[in-house]
């Protein structure tokens, strides 16, 4: 029997042949169930088409971290940051910062306190003086500011002959009460009420004008009779002194104007009879601008600038005067003073 010796290594050859066959097979029909190229076997995220630089995983916000590890997959962030970002730079992450879009410090979760008194600005009613956090960031109302501001205006004022509210819209960039005086105390030189007193109410102020003599449609008389004569408050902001000051006028109705710039709504005195209005607890003589203190308040949504009109009419060939109410010009006595808030 013989023996065809040179056929033995042609079985190792294709033995070997089929073996390399097969793992290449294997290879080739690995699982990729997101067929992003990755097999499974490799991909950290097999379910999810991804990157081969985070292994088979998603970056969606382009930010360098993998969105199985991105506290902020949609937002565009930093790595030191779990991929959130830091929108004020501030060193505290948006996502933990309760003012993103104002630099602060990690003590106050990234929220500014400009002033130090330990109210934060977005808390603090003024945010630029030094207060206390029971005044909500402002100073205290000391005796020795109220003595500086010349005195409160009654916190329940005496019934007024008419209350009109001046909307917000007629006030344009306001920021402070600073802004709403100015824009008020120009609008009245204009009407020419040039005699301004000033008094600190509640969280904001009150401006009381000069008595000036009007017509029975509340127009004002443009003549020299047209104002009587400066109060000064010897005692205090009376009603009685209005009365007294009219004794020696001419006959003819007479205003004065309270502009009250408050986020407080404003209830009168308990008083029935509005003609039998007794003395206001008001220190003497209202100061000729406002209070630097309150002016620095910032406003809010939540604060309104109300007139109390207190109307006189003094009938002919009587010697005592009276008190208006309610006035017969409702709503009519603010028109040329919201007139010239409205120019530019």
């Amino acid at each position: 029997m013989k023996h065809n010796i040179c056929a033995f290594p042609y079985f190792i050859i294709v033995f070997l042949l089929s073996l390399t066959l097969l793992n290449s097979c294997s290879i080739l029909f690995q699982r990729d169930t997101d067929r992003d190229g990755i097999s499974d076997k490799s991909d950290a995220c097999p379910e999810t088409a991804g990157s081969k630089n985070y292994q088979g995983c998603p970056d969606s916000d382009g930010d360098g971290v993998a969105d199985k590890d991105d506290a902020c997959p949609d937002a565009a962030g930093m790595p030191e940051f779990q991929g959130c970002p830091d929108s004020d730079g501030d060193g505290v992450s948006d996502s933990n910062d309760g003012c993103p879009d104002a630099a602060g410090p990690k003590k106050n979760n990234g929220c500014p306190d400009s002033d130090g008194d330990g109210v934060l600005d977005k808390d603090d009613r003024c945010p630029d003086v030094k207060g206390t956090e029971a005044n909500n960031g402002c100073p205290e109302t000391t005796e020795a500011m109220i003595i500086k501001h010349k005195g409160a205006f009654p916190s329940e004022p005496p019934v007024a002959s008419d209350v009109q509210k001046i909307p917000n819209a007629h006030f344009k960039n306001i920021k402070t009460l600073q802004d709403i005086d100015t824009q008020l105390a120009k609008a009245l030189h204009k009407n020419k009420y040039t005699r301004l007193s000033y008094f600190t109410f509640k969280d904001g102020f009150a401006v009381v004008t000069q008595m000036e003599q009007i017509d029975k449609n509340a127009k004002p008389v443009i003549d020299k009779y047209r104002w009587i004569e400066q109060v000064q408050y010897d005692v205090s902001f009376s009603l009685s002194r209005y009365l007294e000051l009219l004794f020696n006028a001419q006959d003819g109705h007479y205003r004065c104007f309270v502009f009250v710039v408050s986020k407080n709504p404003i209830t009168f005195s308990n008083d029935g009879n509005p003609t039998k209005i007794e003395m206001v607890d008001l220190p003497k003589n209202g100061a000729t601008e406002i209070d630097p203190k309150i002016a620095a308040i910032k406003t809010t949504s939540q604060y309104k600038v109300t007139a109390l009109v207190y109307e006189f009419i003094k009938p002919e060939n009587a010697k005592v005067a009276s008190f208006v109410f309610p006035s017969a010009n409702q709503g009519k006595h603010l028109s040329p003073i919201i007139n010239k808030l409205n120019e530019k």
